[in-house]
């Protein structure tokens, strides 16, 4: 259910600010009693089943913004910057977005950190990924700039463009960048390299209409697409596939929201 939500939830990135707001408290209300029943202690003694239980809840609450559990997440984020291991690894990339999406200029700055000195690669690739998770514009143009100046390896490029992609302000700077790069990105990653593949899969794909699918298509009509024509119409097709998702549930999902008190 909670996977299913997300994906609706990812789907209606640019609705209205209230119906993507009505969309939050309705999976508040949906985990809020689980994730507090539940905890977020993780321990070796719980077995594989109710240990993805407790990351999926726990993660949905922070999304929820869950205001116990963000504090909770905020709190493991302090204390394992002050040298303690406060952050159990199946948390860690959730805690990191969480920080991330709840932050500014001080959190940024701690996160690019651990990215250029991390404990292991997977805090790398977790604090690399968050960079993206910023609204701030000034952050969002930060962390766009990393691309292609070296601070990012290049097979690793496309990791800050998820987090980039969560949210509106990234996907239409995202798509920006790339529009005025596009023969540099070509240049550097190479038609036909996976790493192209992936940057173009995650580029312009957080749209959600067809207008964007003809902007899109209008972008790339004099291009010579050949290495990477596959990735362009997986891209095309997944923001065809959300188009005529919004376009048919539209009105469903914002009656219900408002039937249920999750408008206002």
């Amino acid at each position: 259910i909670i996977n299913s939500i997300s994906s609706l939830q990812n789907t209606w990135i640019f609705e209205s600010t209230e119906v993507k707001d009505g969309l939050t408290k309705f999976v508040h209300d949906l985990v809020s009693k689980k994730v507090h029943e539940l905890k977020w202690d993780f321990s070796g003694e719980d077995d594989y089943a109710l240990q993805r239980l407790k990351v999926t809840v726990f993660g949905a609450a922070c999304s929820a913004k869950d205001t116990e559990v963000v504090a909770a997440a905020k709190k493991m984020f302090q204390d394992q910057v002050s040298g303690k291991q406060a952050i159990p690894a199946v948390i860690k990339p959730i805690v990191f977005s969480t920080v991330a999406k709840n932050g500014g200029v001080e959190e940024y700055e701690t996160l690019l950190n651990i990215y250029k000195n991390p404990s292991n690669s997977d805090e790398k690739l977790a604090a690399l990924r968050s960079l993206g998770r910023f609204n701030d514009a000034a952050l969002i143009e930060r962390t766009i700039g990393f691309l292609l100046d070296g601070t990012v390896l290049k097979q690793d490029i496309y990791i800050p463009m998820v987090g980039l992609r969560s949210h509106q302000e990234g996907i239409e700077a995202l798509w920006k960048w790339a529009q005025s790069n596009w023969e540099e990105i070509v240049t550097r990653l190479q038609p036909g390299s996976p790493v192209l593949g992936h940057v173009l899969t995650v580029a312009p794909s957080g749209f959600t209409s067809t207008e964007a699918v003809d902007e899109i298509t209008a972008f790339f009509a004099d291009k010579d697409t050949r290495g990477y024509d596959q990735s362009l119409a997986q891209a095309l097709d997944s923001i065809k596939t959300k188009a005529q998702w919004v376009e048919r549930d539209h009105t469903v999902v914002s009656e219900y929201l408002k039937q249920h008190g999750y408008l206002n």
